[in-house]
């Protein structure tokens, strides 16, 4: 399977998880890049209660392979 990159920009400082990874040893602090397979990927922080607070969904593909995303707040 193709692969690209995914950066994330903001918010800074914060961990953030993909694909519903929510495991403790798997997190990366933004700004951070993830290597990841071609497809929807979704990027995600959880606040103090544990649930997701911001998120981008970003598509990689021959077009698009190297991406750069701001989280956004869930309403």
């Amino acid at each position: 399977m193709s692969q690209g990159s995914v950066t994330i920009t903001s918010p800074l400082g914060r961990q953030v998880y993909l694909n519903g990874n929510y495991a403790p040893d798997t997190p990366k602090r933004i700004k951070c890049t993830f290597a990841v397979d071609y497809g929807e990927n979704i990027f995600e922080t959880l606040n103090g209660s544990n649930q997701v607070d911001y998120r981008a969904k970003v598509t990689t593909d021959d077009a698009n392979q190297n991406c750069e995303v701001s989280l956004l707040p869930v309403a």
